[in-house]
């Protein structure tokens, strides 16, 4: 449930956090579907393109990510490979079991 909210959010408030938390010329958007608040800042993180409240989001989210940072990671790393995972099942279902059970 909390990932659809998630999903949800990233896409209705498109406008708005377009606006406030990414700049530059290449930045990639919120508002794709199936896109989580995380995952578009993780991309921007990672472009150099978050404005100083995105970059705080950014690292609001790696601090409250406690499991995460006790395995080595943090959370918009975690976002982005999340995101990798679930396209490659999407894709090839076969190939997604091969890559997830790692």
């Amino acid at each position: 449930m909390a990932m659809i909210i998630d999903i949800f959010a990233a896409y209705s408030l498109a406008p708005l956090l377009n606006r406030i938390l990414i700049k530059g010329k290449l930045k990639y958007f919120f508002g794709q579907m199936r896109d989580t608040l995380s995952y578009v800042i993780a991309v921007n993180w990672v472009l150099g393109t978050l404005t100083p409240g995105g970059r705080s989001w950014a690292k609001f989210l790696i601090w409250i990510d406690y499991p995460s940072r006790q395995r080595g990671s943090n959370h918009l790393i975690d976002a982005i490979e999340n995101k990798r995972k679930a396209y490659i099942d999407w894709i090839d279902p076969v190939e997604g079991f091969k890559t997830t059970k790692k």
